[in-house]
């Protein structure tokens, strides 16, 4: 037969109170983040683009030049 322990309802109780004001203060901080988010402007959503499309340019044109390379020398090894 498993051991089974009882809960303390005064306990039990605090604990549930606990859960139910951590949840309510989750939500106030889901509330403030939403309306800070509201009245940020627009470019730093695009801040840090010129960078990102840069470093990924520079990583298309590496790919598709060693891409073409060895497209050539195995086409010069097999033949047209």
């Amino acid at each position: 037969m498993p051991h089974c322990t009882k809960i303390n309802p005064s306990r039990q109780n605090e604990e549930v109170k606990k859960r139910r004001a951590a949840i309510h203060n989750v939500g106030i901080v889901m509330a403030i983040d939403a309306r800070s988010s509201l009245r940020t402007p627009v470019i730093y959503l695009f801040a840090g683009s010129i960078p990102r499309t840069a470093f990924i340019s520079v990583g298309g044109f590496i790919f598709l030049g060693a891409y073409e390379e060895a497209r050539r020398s195995l086409m010069t090894v097999r033949g047209p």
